[in-house]
């Protein structure tokens, strides 16, 4: 017994212990950086924290704040053309802000000597930094990042003759990413915030939307741009040195390059090159009139670049700057202001694990609900006292006005829908000249039996005075690497379109008939079953074999109803062979695009060429009816091709 009782006590000291351990107390670390001499803020410098992998930079006005634990940190800050600084703290003990000057540092350019030359001084350093770009990328073959991203819209409204900005909306994000050459990569929301009156599905901006401008090409909305380290640079743009400058005690090449041409998607900006190194540290570029910039203009990026694990210069910090055109003159121009900060890079990670082959973005199930303790423990940029004034009246107003919140709370229903364990709103109420109204259920969930997924669907057409369902069980066992195995068994009595393929959905037929009177399908009613299996070698291939027995009935049209057009009616529904019969299907599947994860829905990328071709082979043997056999053969192929001059293509077939 006393055994017993050691052991008791023993568990109660530890669960005491372990209730009154607290979270480690963050202190925050606020400051201002200026230059020495004109005492003006440096914007988007950087601060990092030796020995640990903490970091920010500086907001608009030079202000940075970092949330450190007790103890002794050093502090180094970093701005291009400045001498570094480095500070030693104690967070614990900090009554007030830091004030950081930091002075210029120049290095005066060697004469230069005019000779016959093929190349020009700028050039040489160029070619010097696209090899070396070429030999260092050649070692990178991935890296997991983590990123923050601020976004903020705003209005120009002109009063009295002059123009003031005023802050529409703010949304925030904290990422976490991942790269593998030569361009998959994979990003998460893990905790998102925003003003009131911006809806969280809407707010999926992240690093990985945001060109790389270091890379050979760039992709600018349609068009592929490119850069100034690509291998033929020389044949694209002219370069010429403007000036050296200092940065961690090392000079600094800043070039400057224009395009040759303004009929090729270009950049022109500043490049800023470490000597010796041959690597790019800064790029500052705006984009020539060939640069399909979609619905922006007068777009500009500003990017900076660290050293991670000794060769690699990633990018640590990235601004983006544009214009919204609007389409209607009366409206007032919107602005974009983007900044990301990117850190806690991982490189060359063996075996490195891909949640997913298909989704590019996904949404973590807690990224709407994170506290202010997760993001005061992840880098973030300080608010100025515009911006924390203009949150602050965003989220004011939206309290206040009734309509605002409801048109809100409808948008983020017609997002929020695809994540409740419904299978479709048109399984809840659906109209057509066969069915007349319908009403029903259709609702998914998961079994822990051999059907690991289950979707159950019962209605009644008010028209025809059927009632309809359709229940099907999937289940799917994953192999090593890519390959899957599965199958599904469904039963089903339903009404269903003449059509294999339809290009209209039940939600647009339902509309078309209530409001036009027009019904282009034709309808049949089924009962029956079908079994498939399948396996998928990869994620966009997917052989199937199935068995089907079904027996077909032809339905009359049954209602002349809709909202207008009352003389009008609807054409009757053709007859078909009634009868029973069964078959085999087989069927293959190609889809090799991208999805984005948008509020529980997944939506196509289209930022690459992409096949989707479906090709399936029925036969079958009736039963009832005209006793004989069939077969027929479907072709549903789209094609989405990126094209030369930065546009897209669509080819479909059905």
């Amino acid at each position: 017994m006393r055994p017993v009782v050691s052991w008791l006590c023993l568990l109660l000291i530890a669960l005491l212990a372990a209730w009154g351990q607290e979270k480690p107390h963050l202190f925050p670390v606020r400051g201002i950086v200026i230059d020495a001499q004109t005492r003006k803020p440096l914007p988007s410098a950087n601060i990092l924290v030796q020995g640990v992998n903490i970091g920010t930079v500086t907001n608009n006005n030079g202000a940075f704040v970092l949330f450190l634990p007790a103890g002794n940190f050093t502090i180094v800050v970093q701005y291009l053309g400045y001498r570094n600084d480095t500070l030693r703290i104690q967070p614990q003990y900090l009554q007030r802000p830091i004030t950081v000057a930091l002075h210029s540092a120049t290095y005066m350019l060697p004469p230069v000597e005019v000779e016959a030359e093929q190349f020009s001084p700028a050039e040489k350093i160029i070619l010097k930094t696209i090899e070396k770009k070429k030999q260092t990328w050649r070692h990178l073959r991935n890296y997991k990042f983590k990123a923050y991203t601020r976004t903020i819209l705003a209005v120009v409204k002109k009063k009295q003759g002059r123009c003031d900005t005023v802050i529409s909306a703010i949304t925030e994000t904290q990422v976490e990413g991942r790269f593998e050459r030569p361009n998959r990569y994979w990003e998460k929301i893990v905790a998102r915030r925003q003003t009131r009156n911006i809806q969280p599905a809407f707010n999926i901006l992240t690093p990985g939307r945001i060109p790389n401008l270091n890379d050979d090409v760039v992709i600018v909305n349609t068009s592929h741009v490119i850069s100034p380290t690509h291998p033929q640079a020389l044949r694209f743009y002219h370069f010429r040195m403007v000036d050296t400058v200092a940065q961690n005690q090392r000079p600094v090449y800043e070039i400057a390059f224009e395009p040759r041409t303004n009929m090729k998607p270009l950049f022109r900006g500043k490049i800023w090159v470490i000597d010796s190194l041959f690597q790019v540290v800064a790029l500052h570029v705006a984009c020539n009139p060939a640069v399909d910039e979609g619905a922006f203009k007068n777009v500009t990026y500003q990017a900076q670049f660290a050293c991670f694990s000794d060769s690699f210069y990633l990018p640590i910090s990235v601004d983006i700057k544009a214009k919204l055109a609007m389409d209607f003159p009366s409206l007032p121009p919107v602005l974009f202001h983007q900044k990301i900060l990117l850190y806690d890079y991982r490189t060359n990670i063996a075996n490195l694990n891909w949640p997913s082959e298909k989704i590019r973005l996904a949404v973590s199930d807690s990224a709407d609900i994170r506290g202010s303790d997760y993001w005061q423990m992840h880098r973030q940029i300080p608010f100025t006292n515009v911006e924390k004034q203009a949150y602050n009246r965003i989220d004011s107003l939206v309290a206040r006005k009734r309509i605002v919140r409801l048109i809100g709370n409808l948008f983020q229903l017609s997002f929020k829908w695809h994540s409740w364990p419904i299978t479709s709103l048109s399984d809840f109420y659906h109209f057509n000249r066969v069915e007349g109204h319908y009403t029903g259920i259709g609702l998914r969930w998961k079994f822990p039996f051999f059907f690991q997924r289950f979707r159950s669907v019962l209605g009644y057409g008010w028209g025809n005075g059927r009632w309809s369902y359709f229940f099907t069980g999937e289940r799917e066992w994953k192999k090593s690497g890519q390959l899957t195995f599965g199958t599904s068994l469904s039963f089903y009595s339903n009404v269903a379109p003449i059509a294999q393929y339809a290009p209209f959905s039940r939600e647009t037929v339902t509309l078309l008939s209530l409001l036009e009177k027009e019904d282009y399908y034709d309808y049949y009613f089924r009962q029956g079953f079908q079994f498939h299996t399948w396996f998928s070698p990869q994620s966009s291939l997917k052989f199937q074999l199935g068995i089907v027995y079904e027996r077909n009935t032809s339905l009359p049209r049954s209602t002349n109803f809709s909202l207008f057009y009352a003389n009008k009616a609807f054409p009757e529904n053709p007859a078909i062979e009634d009868g029973k019969y069964g078959g085999v299907i087989a069927d293959f599947r190609l889809d090799n695009r991208e999805f984005l994860q948008i509020g529980g829905q997944q939506l196509p990328t289209l930022e690459k060429n992409s096949w989707q071709v479906e090709v399936q082979g029925q036969l079958f043997h009736w039963f009832s009816g005209s006793a004989g056999n069939f077969w027929r053969i479907y072709l549903m192929a789209n094609r989405h091709l990126l094209t030369a001059w930065g546009g897209y293509l669509n080819v479909r077939l059905l």
